[in-house]
């Protein structure tokens, strides 16, 4: 994956090469054993995946979550903090599921995963704005190849008979849910730009200026206030989804609505207001 997005770097790669050199990538996963073993329906059950479908969910997953990263890689230090703070709230979900006897060991997902925030964590200081290295596809594409492999050996091996004897949903479902949920930013940045271009008639690997980091900008947020509110709502959706599984008691979730909603006011009005109190300044003055 480093020498695909390394090659795409250099000489721009086209579509179907990069979807080949995935594939390629997901054959090496699958000669190797990381892949899923289980896959859950939501509200239907869990199935055994035969020979014959790890191959395709492998290509699949792998797929996804590379595009999430390399769609999501548009302003300096966005891709790498949305990736550690992602598999930090990973390697704390997958690091609960072994102590707590759900997931089968030996699993190396939580060690992926805590490796993957000490890269992202190492390189945010010289790729912060204003960047000294950039990531490129070489690196988004790496960090979607370990978020992968970190998500998919622990939301696919989770032991579903464990999981589901406590009768709670939740944990019957959060090893599908929450690796999509603690990466909620990109993937959705993914869905509305298959829509957007769809929409358009252009190519997926079309590049415009539709993505969730555009959108900011084009509301008044600069370059670093964008990337460290897109950084936020990672945090916060990760919190979310972590809260219910590290809780023994009940859970009270009006605390994440209420951040939710602060956090959605500073999103879309601080220009605004700030626009507002500036103008009323001079006006003053």
């Amino acid at each position: 994956m480093f020498i695909l997005g390394l090659v795409d770097d250099i000489h721009e790669v086209s579509a179907p090469m990069k979807v080949t050199g995935v594939v390629v990538a997901a054959v090496a996963l699958i000669w190797f054993g990381v892949t899923m073993i289980y896959f859950r329906a939501p509200f239907v059950d869990v199935f055994v995946l035969s020979s014959d479908w790890i191959p395709l969910f492998t290509v699949l997953w792998l797929l996804g979550m590379t595009q999430a990263i390399n769609l999501i890689d548009g302003l300096d230090g966005l891709a790498a903090g949305i990736v550690a703070i992602a598999s930090m709230a990973f390697f704390v979900y997958s690091r609960n599921l072994g102590v707590n006897g759900f997931l089968s060991e030996p699993n190396i997902g939580p060690l992926v995963a805590i490796i993957t925030v000490g890269i992202c964590v190492g390189f945010l200081p010289f790729n912060f704005n204003p960047a000294k290295i950039f990531m490129g596809d070489s690196g988004a594409l790496l960090l979607g190849l370990l978020v992968a492999v970190s998500t998919s050996v622990v939301g696919g091996r989770a032991n579903p008979d464990t999981t589901n004897v406590s009768g709670q949903t939740y944990f019957f479902l959060a090893p599908l849910f929450i690796p999509i949920l603690v990466l909620g930013v990109p993937i959705l940045d993914v869905i509305f730009a298959i829509i957007r271009r769809t929409r358009s008639g252009v190519g997926f690997a079309t590049a415009d200026t539709g993505h969730l980091h555009h959108r900011l900008i084009k509301l008044g947020h600069g370059p670093r206030r964008a990337v460290v509110i897109m950084w936020l709502w990672t945090a916060l959706l990760s919190g979310f989804v972590l809260y219910p599984s590290l809780s023994d008691g009940p859970t009270n979730l009006w605390p994440f609505l209420i951040v939710a909603f602060a956090l959605g006011g500073f999103t879309l009005f601080h220009d605004k207001v700030w626009s507002r109190k500036k103008d009323s300044n001079q006006v003053a003055s």
